[in-house]
């Protein structure tokens, strides 16, 4: 009677334990769930705080810029990206309003800038204030900007090369500076080891074919224009449309010889006349501007089409290039 009694207690001590314990073990699970839930809630909570502190990091200290095309090679290829110190050179004070908060350093020479592209046209302070919160919070897949699918290219990356009271010139793509004060020009290279600059220049295409491109917008000069090709551009009557297309690429390269030829066939049109004088006598650069150039003078819009940049509108300078991590490091 007793063995039976005890094994009938032992019976229910189990059942008892087991009860307690599955109990225990939901409870368990359940505050779990509840912890995970509340960990899921304070992470989707925190995305808009962070987000608002990344964009104001972006718009006043520090920004990080995706390099778009090959206008910096080789000192920054296609899809490198870079941090820009913005704090140190006065960021605008909110988007789109062309109102600058004081520097604290300035711009120097042989620096990489980035700037406002001056051929952009921003559509006032809501429009870009809206479309930069909507890039930001939809982790750079809107640009409520775009046009024809592409987006807008409102900053640009070049290097300021022409600086305070400067007179740049242009022969065949290569540049020559006389600094303020100086009697003549010297050559970029020069120029450069004279005032300690490090930076390199790239050129894509060699004297041999800058000569051809010259002769080839002669050629094209006297084929708009209707005239006779005279013999001694006989021979690129042969050349094919795809070569003169790829010719074309040669644009700011060649434009001394490309205005020479056009002014000595049309004399008395004042166009060929202005571009004639602009790259034969240079651009100056006044105090307090840069004249911004890539560093890839065969391929890159600058400022050698749109002219010299106020100081002020610069709004960072290249600092560190974090991606890719073979080619991590400082930028200069």
């Amino acid at each position: 009677m007793n063995e039976k009694q005890d094994q009938l207690g032992d019976f229910l001590v189990r059942v008892t334990e087991n009860f307690l314990t599955i109990r225990k073990r939901h409870k368990l699970l359940v505050r779990e769930k509840a912890r995970r839930r509340g960990c899921l809630l304070d992470f989707v909570l925190s995305i808009p705080s962070t987000l608002l502190i990344v964009f104001f990091l972006n718009l006043y200290l520090i920004q990080a810029y995706v390099i778009p095309s090959s206008s910096m090679e080789d000192t920054l290829l296609v899809h490198d990206r870079i941090l820009v110190d913005k704090l140190s050179y006065g960021p605008e004070l909110w988007l789109g309003t062309n109102i600058y908060l004081p520097a604290i350093k300035e711009v120097k020479r042989g620096q990489i800038i980035t700037f406002p592209n001056p051929e952009y046209e921003q559509q006032g302070v809501f429009f870009e204030t809206a479309r930069r919160v909507l890039f930001l919070l939809s982790f750079t897949l809107i640009d409520i900007a775009k046009e024809n699918g592409q987006p807008p290219i409102d900053l640009l990356i070049k290097r300021a090369v022409g600086f305070d009271g400067d007179r740049v010139i242009f022969r065949d793509g290569d540049i020559f500076i006389k600094a303020e004060g100086e009697s003549d020009f010297l050559p970029e290279p020069h120029f450069k080891f004279i005032h300690n600059l490090n930076y390199q220049q790239k050129r894509r295409y060699s004297t041999q074919d800058r000569e051809l491109v010259a002769r080839l917008e002669e050629y094209r000069t006297f084929r708009v224009m209707g005239l006779s090709i005279p013999p001694h551009l006989a021979d690129l009557q042969e050349m094919t449309q795809a070569r003169l297309q790829w010719e074309r690429r040669m644009d700011q390269a060649n434009g001394y010889s490309r205005a020479r030829a056009r002014l000595m066939i049309s004399a008395n049109k004042q166009k060929y006349l202005d571009d004639y004088y602009f790259h034969s006598r240079g651009i100056y650069v006044p105090q307090g501007y840069a004249l911004p150039l890539g560093d890839n003078r065969d391929n890159s819009h600058d400022g050698r089409y749109f002219g010299v940049i106020k100081q002020q509108v610069v709004q960072g300078t290249a600092v560190w290039r974090f991606w890719p991590v073979g080619r991590i490091g400082s930028v200069e």
